[in-house]
């Protein structure tokens, strides 16, 4: 039990970090994003524009007014991290919309790791096309 941070979650923590290994670092390759795509009223949580049926790099979608999109290297995100990267710079503050992510990883074996994100709305990420992160019910904006 942690005496500085008594919650479930820290009791569920504690516990699991002492039967499981480290989560590995792992590095990101061939990073892209695309977007915007409309958000309005939340209708990105439930909407398909594309990306998330059939991943083609090279291919184009219509986006939020009319656009044309394409998908656009993020060398930035090339690499590990140890330090949070804030995609704002990407999506210039462009509110109610829908943006995706796209990158790499190779491992040799299967091991434990960890994905970490944080929004001020929904995050939803996929793994060989199988969602393992896809909430409902949107973070409330802070001021951090």
């Amino acid at each position: 039990m942690s005496f500085t941070d008594p919650t479930a979650y820290a009791r569920w923590r504690d516990a699991w970090r002492q039967v499981a290994p480290e989560p590995a670092v792992l590095r990101l390759t061939n990073a892209h994003w695309i977007g915007p795509f409309d958000h309005t009223d939340y209708k990105g949580l439930d909407q398909s524009y594309g990306p998330e049926q059939t991943l083609d790099l090279t291919t184009s979608h219509t986006g939020k007014l009319q656009r044309s999109l394409s998908w656009q290297p993020v060398p930035e995100l090339e690499g590990a991290f140890d330090t949070p990267f804030h995609l704002a710079d990407l999506t210039a503050g462009d509110s109610w919309s829908v943006f995706y992510l796209y990158g790499e990883v190779e491992v040799s074996e299967p091991q434990i790791v960890q994905l970490a994100v944080q929004t001020s709305d929904v995050a939803v990420a996929w793994v060989n096309g199988q969602a393992v992160l896809a909430p409902r019910i949107p973070n409330p904006a802070s001021s951090d």
